[in-house]
């Protein structure tokens, strides 16, 4: 990832700086065979005499700012897990009793050859599914489990088996079954139990 500075002229010259510097630094480091290390050469167009070397320097250290910060920018926004802006969560009896109760009997039929509840739920599901979305738990189930057959339950299997995780979790039952269509369940938030 480069960060460049729009409008100019010189679009690619924050890259080159830091390309150069790059090439400069390796340069500088490997020593030759009797130890000294070399004097490094400036790489490409931007090679400028000694007077101005100090110029090119100062754009250097504004290159890598510009990339570092862009980096630390777009690294901190890959990492922010996509959800729903208000809308439900959890804590808002997303999934019927009766479902649930569904779900315990799918996944001691289907999923205790290779699973173990207390590994399911609990501490264990929050801190796995925080701050994601129902969607994403049900988009992973659905994709690859079971383990030998994935994709072989029926979505309200599925839909069941993470009612019955939620239960198990401690969220509250509802009125409503949890639904099987993947928009309407990306819109449902995990989010912590209330202390």
């Amino acid at each position: 990832m480069a960060t460049t500075l729009r409008g100019s002229r010189n679009d690619q010259s924050v890259v080159g700086v830091v390309r150069t510097a790059t090439e400069v630094a390796t340069a500088r480091d490997r020593a030759a065979p009797d130890g000294v290390a070399p004097r490094a050469l400036p790489v490409g167009r931007l090679a400028a005499p000694d007077a101005t070397r100090g110029f090119h320097h100062g754009l250097l250290a504004l290159g890598l700012a510009f990339v570092v910060s862009g980096t630390v920018v777009v690294r901190a926004a890959s990492q922010e897990p996509a959800r729903a802006e208000g809308g439900r969560s959890v804590l808002d009896g997303v999934f019927t009793t009766e479902q649930a109760s569904r779900g315990e009997q799918t996944f001691k039929q289907a999923c205790t050859a290779c699973h173990t509840l207390d590994k399911m739920t609990g501490n264990r599901f929050r801190a796995k599914w925080a701050e994601g979305s129902v969607g994403d738990v049900f988009d992973f189930m659905s994709n690859a489990m079971p383990e030998g057959d994935p994709g072989s339950l029926m979505p309200a299997e599925y839909a069941s088996i993470v009612a019955f995780f939620l239960r198990a979790s401690g969220y509250p039952a509802g009125e409503r079954e949890l639904p099987t269509d993947k928009a309407e369940l990306a819109q449902l938030r995990i989010v912590p139990l209330p202390k």
